[in-house]
């Protein structure tokens, strides 16, 4: 199993929180989202532990929910679970979060390491700025084109031979 660290945990209104995917890989599951249905049959017993924070996403025109766990639901589905490595992982979540309760994640001396949700808003902003400078190029080609199809119109020549490159034929 390989270690649970900090880039496993997420805040959700500060409160630590681990993906069910994450347990569910080291627990062992052959598919690991099939541990989203043990979490609705055990939904009730879980939010006696407080909310399950969850998101939704689509995968390839496919809805999904990801639940994120605090500790004691964590530590339910590991029992719940009645798998092989329940006892270890339910060790090593309960030493995760409790270093995260002492505050002592950021003395580590490890390298810092982004989480989930980072690295989500990263990408969302990364796909912002990609998706600007692509509407900005699509206009400089655009108006380009439209004023290389005017000139050839002016000159009698066929518009569709447009070159592709940027010099006008």
């Amino acid at each position: 199993m390989s270690e649970l660290t900090v880039s496993h945990l997420d805040a959700f209104d500060g409160e630590p929180r681990v993906l069910d995917l994450t347990v569910a890989e080291r627990l062992g599951f052959l598919r690991p989202r099939a541990i989203r249905q043990l979490i609705e049959r055990s939904k009730a017993e879980l939010e006696s532990y407080g909310l399950i924070a969850t998101r939704c996403g689509a995968y390839r025109n496919r809805q999904f929910t990801e639940y994120w766990l605090n500790e004691a639901q964590a530590l339910l589905v590991c029992v719940l679970s009645r798998t092989e490595k329940a006892a270890e992982v339910r060790r090593a979540l309960i030493e995760l979060f409790t270093v995260w309760r002492r505050g002592q994640l950021a003395q580590s001396g490890q390298p810092a390491v982004l989480t989930r949700a980072q690295l989500h808003e990263i990408n969302s902003q990364a796909w912002a700025i990609a998706s600007e400078v692509a509407k900005v190029a699509f206009q400089e080609h655009k108006t380009r084109l439209v004023k290389e199809a005017c000139d050839r119109l002016a000159t009698m020549r066929p518009v569709e031979m447009l070159p592709h490159d940027k010099d006008p034929a």
